[in-house]
């Protein structure tokens, strides 16, 4: 298992990505299994950068984990509680498109991970997302 500690900035995303890319390469994952893997890890990672420590200094700690072709990325931090298992999906229709919709990246996560499971505990945060690793032919 392979953990970075950052800055809750988005100005870190990078870092969290390339984490993230190395474990997908050494997995040998395809070129759609890892570009979903990687919108979701920076849709999870912008949000608690954004939102977690309401405008204060804070971390993110990633942890990334390949076992059996299944990719797991951790993301703990001690920011404010917030469950994206539980956030309301969106409604995606036609008169929606027109409003302002948020939490469209938390909807994609949820539906192109295999799972995404959401605890908080000892006043931390953690979100882990788990996919399937394929390969492309």
């Amino acid at each position: 298992m392979r953990t970075l500690t950052v800055a809750a900035k988005t100005e870190r995303l990078s870092q969290v990505l390339g984490l993230i890319e190395q474990e997908m390469a050494a997995a040998r994952a395809g070129e759609q299994v890892t570009m979903q893997v990687l919108v979701s890890a920076e849709e999870l990672f912008v949000n608690v950068a954004s939102y977690a420590y309401g405008g204060h200094e804070g971390e993110v700690t990633v942890s990334c984990d390949v076992v059996d072709d299944v990719i797991t990325i951790c993301f703990e931090d001690t920011g404010m509680p917030f469950d994206p298992v539980e956030k309301e999906d969106p409604e995606l229709t036609e008169e929606a498109h027109h409003q302002r919709i948020g939490g469209l990246g938390i909807l994609l996560v949820k539906r192109t991970m295999d799972s995404i499971h959401y605890e908080r505990k000892d006043g931390r945060n953690r979100t882990a997302i788990t996919k399937r690793i394929t390969r492309d032919e």
